[in-house]
């Protein structure tokens, strides 16, 4: 009966999430994320010809099309509106996560069942609504499908190296076969997820046959997720993106995994105010670093963080400190403890690589993208210290923290849906923007646009150059010799330039452009768009 209310309690959260994830259909059907519609057009490519386009494709490009393409067919219609409900529920199904992870880790504490119910169906809101996570798990995009795989993988090895028992070796095997295939960083969070994971198991069990199988299971994975990519792209014409970002720097990833390993042996070892300590310290650095980049830039060339962004996520500071006031409990977890400490020890050695590597924007891609991986535990993890914070016997105060840390973690679900007004990347693509990319394809060889309309444009086979416009909005310089695609909002948000902040023209300055060049085409939406051809003879873009 207990399992029963927990389990429709967290079929309820994930409708909850899912209904979230389904909110971008709001102002349109397409993908949410630009890079979604070149997902969407790598399925229907793949529809068409009846098999992967792979010459061009990017090795880690396969497993989300594949998705995308089954679901296509079952579903009928066209990938660009099929994509995302798929990513809706793939992203919801993330909330099952926290709450078994919060549920057993809350179990093994110790508390009664009805706190054990309460820590998960939290945890599960959490993940809901925080907005970190939700920003990244309702787009079409690999990692979506990521963040729910690296921690099923976890949960999954864990039981394996725990019992011996080999039907959770098939299921390992059939999850972690999906992985490289689908995202290449989550091949390597995944990775170091089950190395860190590996050496707890080693320091908990020390017998011969549990370490066998720990370090056998740690190279066969690191075998699979890096030869996956070399022998596809050795035998395919699919190419192998963003590696260089390690290559450059072997000795440093490997020693920030080692340092990974080692600290994760020592945390469920030590005493539990050091944990809570510890937990504290590694928490807070995420904090100080967003407050120090809303002053001075933490990676030259990139933007500061903006005052309405960072005071939406500073309230997330409640369920950090929540989740380090129980960061003993997973010491005392035998079901879920080593992997809830994996599963935050692996991001943290990405995001410190990419911190130690270089200050540029692509170590700071790799920072953001892989410090997600450690949300779903660390929302767990608040769950639980939520709940258990105040004992058994002050249930008032309990009460009360478990609203104050839900309410703070939803105070930032507006990022998620925020555009250029607070980040430097537009999500949601209207119909008329795609239709305006189809048109300016279609009938100009050479055009300039903003880079949210130029990823767009990707889908039609073309894609707008980002240089003249820029170098007008941003350098001062004289408006492009060449056809422009342009929308209304450049003189309010500004037009999309990521990573650095949107560039912005007068009003008055637009209108004389317009007044003084041809509008051959001219779309009246929310967010008008035109295509304008110079009067004379115009050049390529």
């Amino acid at each position: 009966m207990r399992e029963r209310r927990l389990l429709a309690g967290a079929c309820g959260v994930a409708l909850f999430a899912l209904a979230l994830r389904l909110g971008p259909l709001y102002w349109s059907p397409l993908p949410f994320n630009p890079d979604g519609v070149g997902y969407a057009g790598l399925a229907r490519d793949a529809l068409t010809l009846g098999e992967f386009p792979l010459d061009g494709m990017a090795t880690d490009q396969v497993g989300y099309s594949a998705l995308l393409s089954v679901v296509t067919a079952l579903a009928g219609g066209q990938a660009l509106t099929t994509a995302q409900p798929t990513s809706a529920f793939v992203g919801a199904a993330i909330v099952l996560v926290g709450v078994v992870l919060a549920a057993r880790l809350a179990a093994d504490a110790g508390v009664d069942p009805a706190r054990v119910r309460a820590a998960g169906l939290l945890a599960g809101l959490l993940v809901s609504v925080e907005g970190v996570i939700l920003y990244r798990s309702m787009p079409t995009d690999e990692q979506t499908a990521g963040l729910l795989l690296v921690p099923a993988v976890a949960l999954v090895v864990d039981r394996w190296l725990r019992t011996a028992g080999r039907r959770w070796l098939a299921l390992a095997a059939l999850f972690l076969v999906v992985i490289p295939p689908l995202h290449n960083l989550t091949g390597l969070v995944t990775g170091v997820t089950v190395t860190v994971l590996a050496g707890v198991t080693v320091v908990r069990d020390p017998r011969r046959g549990a370490a066998v199988r720990a370090v056998g299971t740690a190279l066969v994975t690191w075998v699979y997720v890096v030869g996956y990519h070399l022998v596809v792209a050795g035998t395919t014409g699919a190419v192998i993106v963003q590696a260089d970002r390690l290559v450059r720097v072997p000795g440093l990833f490997v020693a920030w995994v080692v340092l990974a390993v080692v600290a994760g042996a020592w945390f469920v070892t030590t005493s539990s105010r050091v944990q809570r300590g510890a937990a504290l310290v590694v928490l807070g650095v995420p904090f100080g670093l967003i407050a120090v980049n809303a002053v001075r830039t933490v990676f030259p060339s990139t933007t500061a963080t903006p005052s309405g962004l960072l005071v939406l996520l500073l309230p997330l500071a409640i369920p950090a400190i929540a989740a380090g006031l129980a960061a003993h409990v997973p010491a005392r977890s035998r079901t879920a403890g080593g992997v809830t400490v994996a599963l935050v020890a692996a991001p943290v050695a990405i995001v410190c690589t990419g911190l130690t590597a270089a200050l540029t924007f692509e170590y700071l891609s790799l920072v953001y993208r892989s410090h997600l991986f450690a949300h779903v535990p660390l929302l767990a993890l608040a769950g639980v210290g939520a709940v258990t914070v105040f004992g058994a016997e002050r249930e008032r105060l309990t009460a009360v923290c478990v609203v104050v840390v839900l309410v703070a973690a939803a105070v930032s679900a507006p990022v998620a849906y925020a555009g250029l007004e607070l980040r430097t990347y537009k999500s949601i693509t209207t119909e008329a923007e795609f239709g305006a990319t189809a048109y300016a394809t279609a009938t100009v060889d050479s055009w300039a646009t903003d880079d949210h309309l130029g990823r767009v444009a990707g889908y039609h086979g073309g894609g707008g150059a980002r240089g003249p416009v820029y170098d007008w909005l941003r350098g001062g310089g004289p408006p492009p010799n060449c056809p422009v695609l342009a929308q209304q909002s450049w003189t309010t948000t500004g037009a999309q330039f990521h990573p650095q902040r949107p560039a912005t023209i007068t009003e008055a300055a637009y209108r004389d452009w317009l007044y003084r060049n041809h509008v051959v085409y001219a779309v009246d939406a929310s967010d008008p768009l035109v295509l304008v051809v110079p009067r004379g003879n115009a050049t390529r873009c």
